[in-house]
């Protein structure tokens, strides 16, 4: 028999199990609660008003959904009713005037299913801690294996039940589950801004500290913000390093001292190039960039050598220019690519490579054009 039971402002929960395995599915069954209810039997506290409304929905031609199969719903503002379960094991919610709800479920049912609205905020904010640690790995130009491990303990440090990530080189897509169903779902598209070693450095720190426990989470939101807020190094600090590199990498080629010297304004120029295309709001294409960046190195070089010559001082214009484009060459991504291949991440590690060949091809085109170009000017010896 089914168990019927008064509502606050009215209501009732209705539950009809009975009811629809004595007489069969849909109306059927209705029509026997429908019966009871004329001829003055009762259920427990009260009849079967969700039967008897739906017999008459369906006397006045409206569509009769199955037994068991229509979800519950808030009965209105000021009526909670207590909860029945159907035959699927459904709630089902009368309101005071004893017509069921049939919208879709509300907030708060949904909240109730899933284990309260606090613990899903607070499964909401441990996803977006760490894909904001992924996405801060991501842009800065760490391994696609590293930006997937710290993601995953970050969230079993905090209790996550079941977390799942998928990391490529410019994405990111995050999900929680509980019970087979996802709660919180996250997707970033992630674009490099710029090589940082030490925001990679200072995420693994936190990260550790994490899974030892003495970060809670909300300091773990203020640390990574801090960490994302890091400023990289001075604009002449990059620019010196890269002539300082550039000359080093000359010698190292087999360069003399002169060539060494001769290569520090090469290397000065595309530093303070590669510092002027970045500030450009709408970047340029990667090939161009690099194309031009190179050219910038093949002109200078060629300046160089071409006044040195006039001076009387020999230099070699292949080892000045090979010092110069060493700035550019992509060493991390193609270490990246090769350590994404070794970990089984082909796709990212494939995406690496192409990168890094696309650059070097920038190079060679912007080196090559403007070395073909100079030949044709009268006077130039290269």
């Amino acid at each position: 028999m089914g168990v019927c039971a008064p509502l606050p402002g009215g209501g009732r929960a209705v539950g009809y199990r009975a009811h629809a395995r004595a007489a069969g599915p849909c109306c059927d069954g209705l029509q026997k609660a429908a019966g009871h209810q004329r001829a003055g039997r009762r259920c427990g506290a009260g009849a079967p008003v969700f039967a008897v409304q739906r017999l008459e929905r369906r006397k006045a031609g409206e569509p009769c959904a199955p037994a068991g199969a229509v979800r519950a719903a808030h009965a209105g503002p000021g009526v909670q009713g207590r909860e029945g379960q159907g035959e699927a094991g459904f709630q089902h919610t009368v309101s005071a005037a004893g017509l069921p709800h049939h919208h879709a479920q509300p907030e708060g049912i949904f909240h109730h299913q899933y284990g309260g609205g606090a613990l899903m905020e607070g499964q909401r904010r441990i996803l977006d801690l760490c894909v904001d640690a992924g996405e801060t790995l991501l842009a800065n130009g760490a391994e696609i294996y590293r930006v997937q491990q710290t993601m995953e303990i970050i969230a079993r440090s905090y209790g996550a039940r079941s977390f799942h990530v998928y990391v490529l080189t410019n994405g990111l897509f995050a999900s929680m589950e509980d019970g087979g169903a996802v709660q919180s779902a996250a997707v970033r598209s992630t674009p490099r801004v710029e090589m940082n070693l030490g925001r990679i450095s200072a995420v693994n720190a936190l990260s550790r500290e994490i899974v030892a426990g003495r970060v809670p989470l909300e300091e773990a939101f203020a640390r990574l913000a801090q960490i994302r807020a890091t400023r990289g190094l001075p604009g002449w600090l990059m620019v010196s390093a890269s002539a300082f590199s550039a000359a080093c990498f000359c010698y190292l080629f087999g360069g003399s001292a002169v060539d060494a010297f001769t290569a520090l304004a090469p290397g000065f120029a595309v530093g303070l190039f590669t510092r002027a295309l970045a500030r450009v709001r709408t970047p340029l294409n990667k090939l161009v960039s690099n194309m031009l960046s190179a050219g910038v190195v093949a002109l200078v070089s060629l300046a160089c050598v071409q006044a040195l010559g006039l001076a009387g001082v020999a230099c070699s214009l292949d080892k000045v220019i090979i010092g110069g484009i060493i700035p550019l060459v992509p060493g991390v991504a193609l270490t990246n690519g090769i350590r994404d291949v070794a970990n089984c991440d082909y796709l990212s590690g494939t995406i690496r490579a192409i990168d890094a060949v696309l650059i070097a091809a920038g190079i060679a085109l912007g080196v090559g054009l403007v070395l073909k170009g100079a030949a044709l000017l009268p006077g130039v010896t290269i």
